[in-house]
C-alpha cells in the first residue's frame, strides 16, 4: 500500500495530466458530431481487423478436426463405392421375383487423353 501512495506521489503531475487527456477526448469524441464520426470508423476498422485476424487463427486451430473428419468421411465414401459395384449373387430371386441385373463383364475404365501441348 505504502508502494502504491509512494507512485503517485512520484507520478501525481504525469497521472493527472492523463486523467484530463481522457476527459477531454471523450467530450471530443461525445458532443462533435464530425470527430464522432471518424472515431466511429477507426474503431470500426480497428475491430474488424482484430475480428479478421481472431477468425483467421481460430480457423487454422481447428484445421485437425476438419482434416479428421473429412479423413472420415472420405473412408466411408470409399466404402461405399466398393460395396455399391460388388457384383449381386443373381443365383437367387429377391422378393420381387425379378432377377437383379448383373452388369456383363468387367467394371468399365475410364481414360484421360493428355493433350499434346502447343
Amino acid at each position: 500500500m505504502r508502494n502504491i501512495f509512494l507512485f503517485i506521489r512520484r507520478y501525481f503531475n504525469f497521472v493527472f495530466f492523463v486523467v484530463l487527456q481522457i476527459a477531454a477526448l471523450y467530450i471530443l469524441f461525445h458532443y462533435n458530431k464530425f470527430h464522432e464520426a471518424v472515431f466511429s470508423g477507426i474503431a470500426n476498422e480497428l475491430t474488424g481487423n482484430i475480428g479478421g485476424k481472431y477468425t483467421n487463427i481460430t480457423y487454422y486451430f481447428h484445421l485437425k478436426s476438419t482434416n479428421d473428419q473429412l479423413a472420415k468421411e472420405n473412408e466411408e465414401l470409399r466404402n461405399k463405392l466398393l460395396t455399391n459395384f460388388e457384383h449381386p449373387d443373381s443365383t437367387q430371386k429377391n422378393c420381387s421375383g425379378y432377377h437383379p441385373i448383373r452388369y456383363p463383364g468387367p467394371l468399365p475404365q475410364i481414360y484421360l487423353a493428355r493433350s499434346q501441348g502447343g
